[in-house]
């Protein structure tokens, strides 16, 4: 098969908004200019890591950029400090070889704090609206007015979804400790906090923790959509990503719990070749064996597995990886999981799974575990993309272990 360098589509329009049912996609991002990007990417590099771990500790720690025990550096460490300490599964989330840890330390809490001060920095400045919302959050645009940087700001709807950021930015800080320059999971810069004059929903008096995110291109439903040149070579390199991101995500103990193509986010390199990335750990969990608590479904229907319907089985690293089969096999469709059947079923009227009809008819497909049947309907597609399909049967249908659908991967 032929991997060869393909052509980068065109730029994504400006202002791209993407929603999603719970909550919202870490970023999709406008384009941004050729020279802001360098930019970008210049500044980053003299950012500390915010993951760096020591030897004696469990948890991360972050060589200072700028005094951190005194003035609003020193209140955020506190506030940062005790928003997680008064929630043991946050402090869990953040302890990587020490689970007994009931709490963290300042120096801990050190770590989870960005060099990037919106609030008493002005060079900092987020975007008049929001580039997009959702239940719990929305994404701003962030840049340094002299630097003409450009980052991703994630900031809670309202004070009370703070918790959902503290809960993003830990199970984050934990994955970002294993990272390289090509891990396939969102580059987090840290928790900062922002008041009314970053998020016009806040009181006068509120400040709440954002998470800085680096600022990427497009998501892969947009781009699948919009890019007539997605091949082969161009799938085998997302699966690839997908695989090596969840064998990231099972090494650190994490369960992403939504993977789907609005949360798969696109960057390009100086070549113009895709990066992928994993992103939105909003319905993340990090794995404890004999965790007491029930089943949590806060996820996407159509990308759960037949067992998350039949059984109200919990997200699981196997119900991730189906997740991923579903995602690599909308790229081949080019359209969402059981998406097409459903525009059938309903006649073409919009609204896919929005009634209770089709959300039962949704559920009752699932169950019967025949998403190749379900979703592959073009006999040119079978014929076009056989090897992949046979490879999607091994995620779908054989259920193989993780460790298997790589090294088959790599039959391809």
């Amino acid at each position: 098969m032929n991997r060869g360098h393909t052509e980068t589509p065109p730029s994504s329009p400006a202002m791209l908004a993407l929603r999603k049912r719970r909550g919202m996609d870490s970023t999709v991002l406008a384009t941004p200019p050729a020279q802001a990007k360098h930019n970008t990417k210049l500044f980053q590099q003299q950012l500390p890591s915010p993951v760096t771990p020591t030897a004696s500790s469990g948890f991360p720690v972050l060589s200072p950029a700028r005094p951190w025990d005194a003035g609003p550096a020193g209140d955020t460490v506190s506030e940062i400090r005790s928003s997680i300490n008064n929630n043991i599964d946050l402090v869990r989330n953040m302890s990587f070889h020490t689970p007994g840890d009931s709490a963290i330390s300042v120096q801990h809490a050190r770590a989870l704090l960005s060099p990037i001060d919106p609030v008493h920095d002005p060079q900092w400045q987020t975007s008049a609206a929001p580039l997009g919302r959702g239940a719990y959050a929305c994404v701003y645009d962030l840049r340094n007015s002299s630097q003409q940087a450009a980052f991703a700001l994630k900031v809670p709807q309202t004070s009370r979804k703070s918790s959902h950021i503290y809960k993003e930015a830990t199970i984050l800080s934990r994955l970002q400790h294993a990272r390289t320059p090509r891990t396939p999971v969102i580059p987090f810069y840290g928790l900062t906090l922002v008041n009314k004059s970053h998020h016009k929903k806040l009181r006068s008096n509120e400040t709440v923790p954002a998470i800085v995110l680096e600022r990427m291109n497009c998501s892969l439903k947009h781009f699948y959509t919009y890019s007539p040149d997605f091949d082969n070579a161009q799938w085998y390199l997302l699966a690839e990503s997908l695989l090596s991101g969840l064998q990231l995500l099972k090494s650190r103990s994490v369960v992403h719990g939504d993977i789907k193509t609005e949360n798969v986010l696109i960057d390009f390199d100086d070549e113009g070749t895709p990066r992928y990335y994993l992103a939105d750990f909003s319905s993340a969990r990090v794995v404890v064996a004999g965790d007491p608590r029930p089943p949590s479904l806060e996820t996407t229907l159509e990308y759960c597995s037949p067992e998350q319907m039949s059984q109200c089985a919990n997200s699981s690293f196997e119900t991730d990886l189906y997740s991923v089969g579903l995602t690599l096999l909308a790229t081949i469709t080019k359209a969402e999981p059981y998406a097409e059947l459903m525009a059938a079923m309903t006649h073409g009227e919009p609204g896919g799974s929005s009634s209770l009809p089709q959300t039962q008819w949704l559920m009752s497909a699932i169950s019967k575990n025949s998403p190749l049947e379900f979703n592959v309907l073009h006999e040119e597609l079978w014929m076009q993309w056989e090897s992949e399909l046979a490879f999607l049967a091994l995620i779908l249908q054989d259920r193989m272990p993780l460790e298997h659908c790589l090294r088959a991967l790599h039959e391809i």
